[in-house]
């Protein structure tokens, strides 16, 4: 996999890096009341997998659905 090649002495957890895109990079723009983790009355953005999140082989991540902004912008391919 890529991710053993480059600075592995440098690299985070899943759980780290999935906190860091979403709580903590909520938190860097003071807006973690209304962003960052789905709770009610926040806006989100989220995915929708098959599987469990941190078990998903990050050279797949391509191919699971996304909205944004309540939209559906990428669709899971079909099987």
């Amino acid at each position: 996999m890529w991710t053993d090649k480059i600075a592995p002495e440098q690299a985070i957890s899943s759980e780290q890096a999935l906190r860091g895109i979403a709580l903590d990079a909520a938190c860097q723009r003071f807006g973690d009341d209304w962003i960052g983790s789905i709770e009610l009355g926040k806006l989100a953005d989220f995915t929708v997998v098959d599987q469990k999140p941190l078990a998903i082989d990050p050279d797949a991540l391509d191919k699971i659905e996304t909205w944004l902004g309540g939209r559906k912008v990428m669709e899971k391919p079909a099987r």
